[in-house]
């Protein structure tokens, strides 16, 4: 989609929390991640031509909390909210809902452009979230997991009791495997698509003077199986 303004993109609910970060550094430079919510919210009205919606606040203030501590690392609530912002999860209810194998892959992947693989990588994961990473591809017949979800930590006990409960009923072997298989090849084409979408709207962005050249960088997620 070809913006006109800064306030039309701005406008658009499917804007990718990457590009809302590119419009705000763009205007600001880096340090409106530093800044209250309160600023935040005064600068996107400003920019915007209107108030902004929640939904445009958790975008934002995601990236700042992923660029400007490192909650998203260590804090298994942080980086539970925050994978499920950058896949666009709506809900705002006050009970913490896990996030789902989409979640964790598109919010991996997107936080992985934020901050630059080598960062994202050298930064570490908390062992809850490991393990939480773990246990969830696992239940869905993922133990080789993609490259950006590496830090994955995997229960070997649990799987191995799994497949030999599997390996007794080769009707329930092939249909475990087949059903999963699926779920990932969907989650995995999401991420793909979701990342031309950024790189896209990114291009598309009439920024000023961002310097948005580190798209050239990014790495298209590759399948799986």
């Amino acid at each position: 989609m070809k913006y006109n303004s800064i306030r039309e993109a701005l406008a658009d609910d499917s804007l990718y929390c990457t590009c809302v970060a590119a419009i705000l550094t763009d205007a600001f430079d880096a340090e409106w991640m530093n800044w209250e919510p309160e600023t935040v919210e005064m600068e996107l009205k400003t920019l915007g031509g209107r108030v902004p919606s929640d939904f445009l606040m958790d975008k934002a203030m995601a990236v700042s909390v992923l660029l400007s501590t490192n909650l998203f690392h260590v804090s298994f609530e942080a980086w539970n909210d925050l994978v499920q912002v950058f896949n666009f999860d709506r809900s705002t209810g006050e009970l913490m809902v896990p996030a789902g194998i989409e979640d964790v892959l598109w919010g991996s992947t997107e936080a992985r452009i934020l901050e630059g693989p080598e960062e994202f990588e050298s930064g570490g994961f908390s062992h809850d979230i490991r393990i939480y990473t773990g246990t969830l591809l696992s239940q869905h017949g993922i133990t080789k997991p993609p490259s950006v979800l590496a830090f994955a930590e995997f229960n070997q006990e649990e799987i191995e009791d799994r497949d030999m409960s599997l390996a007794n009923d080769e009707f329930m072997f092939k249909a475990y495997w087949d059903t999963h298989k699926g779920i990932l090849e969907g989650a995995e084409q999401d991420t793909i698509q979701k990342t031309k979408e950024l790189l896209m709207q990114l291009k598309e962005l009439p920024l000023k003077k961002g310097d948005v050249s580190f798209i050239e960088n990014i790495e298209m997620p590759k399948k799986n199986i």
